[in-house]
């Protein structure tokens, strides 16, 4: 039989990474420091295939540490990962203790060409990448009207895939740019799994700041393995006075979108399975600002799947108003005109977020959140689902201690009720 770990160890490795650092910042006496603390704990009750109303007691530990070195320009440490241990039944999640290190890094930055090098476990947004890597990542100018950006290592996502050997992720990205006029790139990224070929990936992004304050972006890609385009994104933001139009475009063709590896993601390449079918998305926002008081905006969206036949046109409004503080009260209202019975549906929701009141202590704040949809036909039996949530919090210790607890209430027609609770306890500390 295997011999499970204790439930609290899955959070030593965070705790401990947390007193090292701590030791070594102490040590500095002029190094600056900032290490930030979230535990989670949720309860939720679930069916599995042993039993049913299995009580879920998640508790997660969030921990955050950065660390700047004196004497050392522009040299700095950072580590943020989490850590669960189920107190419940047991049995929902397939291990009842589980970590994971989300980034930890070197980072390295200079004045000089805005030089940067990263090294270890980070997140890289560049261009068309948007992924988790283990490796390094170097950044810089190329004087006043051109810059780079390299990355290459070993791809997270595909870590579960066949283990890491053969594994591999690289690419990268030249830029163009003139100010706030334009900045335009392209990018490659190609990453293998198992050594064969997972992604390969070209693009191109544009950013134009136009007369009157207009402004452009647009990105294309390029599945360079089948030699089709996998995305097209464009958007205008038009500020007329106090108003703002946004028209924008999206189309996704899933086969090139997904690829169609065979060492790829079993769900992707179901996707991917559907072939040359199409998702276009057409729409519009039209946003009024009255001074940060009042906010009022219009939106419509065309949706087109060529996947399933469906198409569906959302049109609704919405409106803010802002106070004191962060206090905040709003409601949108919208239908949603599908071919589908779940997708028609008229929409309601009304949130607020009150932290400054007459009956309120310093530092409390109060937040809720209700949706309702009236689907047009019932499914299930069902014709409407609604969602509410309620959240109560305050802070101690100068804010650097927040304690925030919550419960959501939902009916569809997929549960019948479902009730969750959580509490939150964040602490940050630095200098």
């Amino acid at each position: 039989m295997k011999k499970r770990p204790a439930r609290w160890l899955v959070l030593a490795p965070g705790v401990m990474l947390s007193l090292l650092m701590c030791l070594g910042v102490n040590t500095a006496s002029a190094q600056q420091y900032q290490v930030e603390s979230d535990t989670l704990m949720r309860f939720f009750q679930r069916d599995t295939l042993a039993e049913t109303d299995v009580s879920v007691w998640p508790l997660y530990e969030y921990l955050r540490a950065d660390a700047n070195v004196d004497g050392v320009q522009g040299l700095s440490f950072h580590l943020y990962g989490w850590g669960r241990a189920d107190l419940g039944d047991g049995n929902y999640y397939e291990d009842d203790t589980d970590a994971k290190l989300l980034y930890g890094y070197v980072d390295y930055r200079a004045e000089q060409a805005n030089f940067l090098v990263r090294l270890g476990r980070q997140y890289v947004f560049s261009g068309i990448a948007n992924e988790s890597l283990d490796g390094v990542l170097v950044q810089s100018d190329l004087g006043p009207m051109a810059s780079f950006s390299a990355y290459g290592g070993l791809p997270v996502a595909l870590d579960t895939q066949n283990g890491r050997s053969g594994d591999v992720l690289y690419g990268g990205r030249f830029s163009l740019h003139r100010g706030t006029l334009y900045d335009l790139g392209l990018s490659y990224k190609k990453s293998e799994n198992d050594s064969e070929t997972y992604q390969e990936r070209m693009g191109v992004d544009l950013a134009l700041g136009l007369w009157s304050g207009i402004q452009f972006n647009g990105l294309s890609v390029l599945n360079v393995d089948s030699s089709g385009w996998a995305e097209h994104s464009y958007e205008l933001r038009i500020p007329v006075r106090s108003v703002t139009i946004r028209p924008y475009y999206q189309s996704f063709v899933y086969e090139d979108y997904f690829g169609t590896s065979p060492s790829g993601v079993a769900l992707f390449n179901a996707l991917a399975a559907r072939g040359n079918a199409t998702l276009s998305i057409l729409g519009g926002d039209v946003n009024w600002y009255n001074g940060g008081r009042i906010n009022a905006g219009l939106k419509v969206k065309s949706i087109s799947n060529d996947s399933n036949g469906e198409d569906a046109l959302y049109y609704g409004g919405l409106l803010s108003l802002s106070g004191e503080g962060m206090n905040e009260v709003g409601a949108e209202l919208g239908y949603m005109d599908g071919d589908s019975s779940d997708n028609s549906y008229l929409l309601a929701r009304a949130y607020f977020y009150l932290n400054r009141m007459p009956r309120l202590a310093a530092g409390a704040f109060v937040s809720g959140d209700l949706v309702y949809a009236l689907y047009d036909e019932a499914i299930y039996g069902e014709d409407y689902s609604l969602f509410a949530s309620l959240g109560l919090g305050t802070k101690f210790l100068h804010d650097s201690l927040q304690v925030k607890i919550s419960g959501d209430y939902s009916q569809d027609p997929y549960f019948d009720n479902d009730l969750r609770g959580m509490l939150v306890v964040s602490y940050l500390f630095g200098r």
